[in-house]
């Protein structure tokens, strides 16, 4: 039996098995570019991964709820096909304990507090003193199971819901920035280290954001040099793709989230975009 080799692999999971529409466009600018590309998804047991020479993690959506799971899969396969990004950066990437890792390298971030797995915490007034806060799993995708309270009458309720999630995985609780209503979270695409476009976020938003006009930012060239710090800081300015998370603020710039493992990357909003995403892949191939 004759196997049949791949240029690329475009890897999803059960809930999302087929490729998002910006996805969609980055296959087909792959394969006008001559590379034979497929579609699995990343629990296939049947799946033979050292037949691709690249492996992309696009939308395995369902790790976060197993990822001890994902992590096995990650390191396994790395010795029989090249995955982007890294897995290193993946799996540091993966737990947003990384902020306060950031924080630490001089990167502005939302003040926050962290919360170790497995631990059962007890809170004081004394604890938290923001006026209101946004809890959230350290481990996670989109909105699930992110909350904000107001300080102190939600204090015992927040308590309730961060041991409810340390049960699960390690816990944030953040300042919330009024600015997430008024002004908007932006999203900076970065493509091969260089920016590429960007969009604006909806607030506790627990689906996509929109695939539309509507939504598209013209990212200033303060907060394009913001993003690219934090790439830089983050030693990850040479990674093929990059969403840079952030939100304004009145004492300037702040981090929300760094995304280098699965980002949606809105490739439809830019033209050009998809083509050069699938340049920079095949350059790694």
């Amino acid at each position: 039996m004759i196997q049949t080799r791949y240029a690329v692999t475009l890897v999803t999971c059960d809930a999302q098995s087929v490729l998002t529409r910006s996805d969609r466009a980055l296959k087909e600018e792959l394969e006008n570019l001559g590379a034979s590309v497929r579609v699995a998804i990343w629990t296939d047991s049947k799946v033979d991964w050292s037949a691709s020479s690249l492996t992309v993690i696009r939308s395995t959506w369902d790790a976060c709820a197993r990822f001890r799971e994902f992590e096995l899969w990650l390191r396994r396969i790395e010795a029989e096909t090249r995955v982007c990004n890294p897995v290193g950066k993946i799996l540091w990437n993966f737990e947003k304990h990384y902020l306060t890792d950031l924080q630490r390298r001089g990167i502005k971030v939302i003040p926050t507090i962290y919360f170790q797995a497995g631990s059962r915490i007890s809170l004081n007034p004394t604890d938290v003193n923001w006026p209101e806060v946004v809890a959230k799993p350290s481990i996670g995708a989109s909105s699930f199971a992110v909350r904000r309270f107001s300080m102190p009458c939600e204090l015992s309720l927040l308590e309730d819901h961060l041991n409810e999630i340390l049960s699960r995985t390690g816990a944030l609780v953040q300042r919330f920035e009024e600015t997430v209503t008024t002004l908007a979270e932006r999203s900076l695409v970065f493509i091969g280290g260089e920016y590429s476009h960007a969009v604006r976020r909806l607030p506790f938003n627990t689906g996509d954001t929109p695939d539309l006009p509507e939504f598209d930012h013209e990212a200033e060239e303060t907060e394009i040099a913001f993003s690219t710090q934090v790439l830089e800081v983050s030693d990850s300015r040479k990674l093929a793709f990059a969403r840079v998370d952030i939100l304004p603020g009145p004492t300037g710039l702040r981090l929300m989230e760094l995304e280098l493992i699965e980002p949606a990357l809105f490739l439809t909003r830019k033209p050009g975009a998809a083509h050069r995403l699938a340049s920079t892949l095949l350059a790694l191939v």
